[in-house]
């Protein structure tokens, strides 16, 4: 059985977030959360930060699925994709504090 620990699971993610980039950006790297309910963060496209996004929904909608499946409520992450073939993801497990519980204000 596959986990969100597997390579595997996210290169759909990775794949969507390098075709969603700028064309003439190598490198595009995501930091930042994922969970069933919500998905946040910043871009880097060939080592600079940027406020652009990306040029499409795919990638979106690739994190919220693997979300779903694995019934992720929020996992920190750093996705890398490159068109010259990295493929890297980092899981920053988050403490239970930082994460949403019912009441938070």
């Amino acid at each position: 059985m596959s986990s969100i620990h597997d390579l595997s699971i996210w290169l759909p993610a990775l794949e969507a977030q390098l075709q969603d980039a700028p064309t003439n950006v190598d490198l595009v790297e995501f930091t930042g959360t994922v969970g069933k309910g919500s998905i946040g963060g910043s871009y880097r496209l060939d080592g600079n930060q940027t406020d652009q996004g990306l040029t499409g929904r795919d990638w979106f909608h690739a994190l919220h699925s693997i979300a779903v499946q694995f019934d992720i409520d929020c996992v920190g992450v750093v996705l890398r994709s490159s068109r010259s073939g990295i493929r890297e993801v980092d899981l920053i497990e988050l403490p239970t504090y930082v994460t949403d519980s019912p009441g938070a204000v």
